[in-house]
């Protein structure tokens, strides 16, 4: 078997070669679908080529194993007619590790993790803590990570006054030291507006804790929410102040809904459908 990621979409080019002289079928691992628009707004007047080689690219595997069914529906939406060349596919987590971490003896209300990117929209957390201060003055919050956003993030926080409240800490080298904290937050925020798939939604509800995230359409991470269930979406920093208000006064004791909501993104049921659309 064969199975190229498709970023950065130049190896499916070479790949896809190789495979034609040795009579092989090449498979792809894809994780997002960027629109024209968006290709525009990454990268200007030059966006046009990266979505002509994304295009293009989409045509050259035999099979597509997506990481997410939004990714799938949207490259169905633009190839129907290699629709059952198309799998959902997820990403996996390994719940019995998750499950062994002990919470930390330091705790936040609130909590963030990952890349400090412009397109992860940590910023709107910032802006929401603003209000969710007015009923919870002591709420606490960790944004774990590290990116070129950080020193725009700590100047939001001091700006809008809730600097005392962020704690701003650097990736953690250690996963089980983020399960560990996660384990012992209220509520996990994922603002992104786009995700592929979005693996810390599924880590945040294996510790035991609802995850709020974005309604974009970009974000797939969204797919992975039963609003009410195992956590909220939101469409504006408003949305997302009142969910956070939500997450913090009714903390739920029981833990296993969320933990039972993720229990099909376990390595082993993760592979097995990976294997199946190599063995199909």
């Amino acid at each position: 078997i064969v199975d190229v990621d498709h970023m950065p979409y130049f190896p499916l080019f070479s790949v896809w070669i190789v495979c034609k002289l040795k009579r092989k079928k090449m498979y792809a691992t894809w994780h997002e679908v960027w629109s024209r628009k968006y290709w525009s707004d990454y990268l200007g007047i030059f966006g046009i080529f990266g979505y002509f080689i994304e295009r293009l690219g989409e045509w050259l595997p035999y099979k597509i194993i997506t990481n997410s069914t939004s990714t799938r529906d949207k490259l169905a939406d633009r190839h129907p007619q290699k629709k059952s060349k198309l799998v959902a596919g997820f990403c996996g987590v390994d719940l019995n590790e998750i499950a062994s971490v002990k919470p930390s003896s330091k705790s936040y209300d609130v909590m963030y993790a990952g890349r400090l990117l412009r397109h992860k929209n940590v910023g709107d957390l910032v802006e929401a803590l603003r209000e969710v201060k007015r009923t919870h003055k002591d709420v606490s919050c960790a944004v774990i990570g590290n990116g070129p956003e950080r020193d725009k993030l700590i100047v939001l926080a001091k700006k809008l006054r809730v600097n005392k409240n962020i704690e701003f800490i650097d990736f953690l080298p250690d996963q089980k030291d983020l399960y560990s904290l996660m384990k012992s937050a209220k509520v996990f925020v994922q603002p992104s507006n786009r995700e592929g798939f979005g693996i810390v939604v599924v880590e945040a509800n294996a510790c035991g804790i609802p995850v709020i995230t974005s309604n974009h359409y970009d974000n797939a991470a969204k797919d992975l929410i039963i609003e009410g269930m195992n956590g909220y979406l939101f469409c504006s920093t408003e949305e997302l102040s009142q969910k956070i208000n939500i997450c913090i006064e009714k903390v739920d004791k029981d833990k296993r809904k969320y933990t039972q909501a993720v229990q099909q993104y376990d390595w082993e049921s993760a592979t097995s459908l990976v294997l199946k659309a190599y063995t199909a």
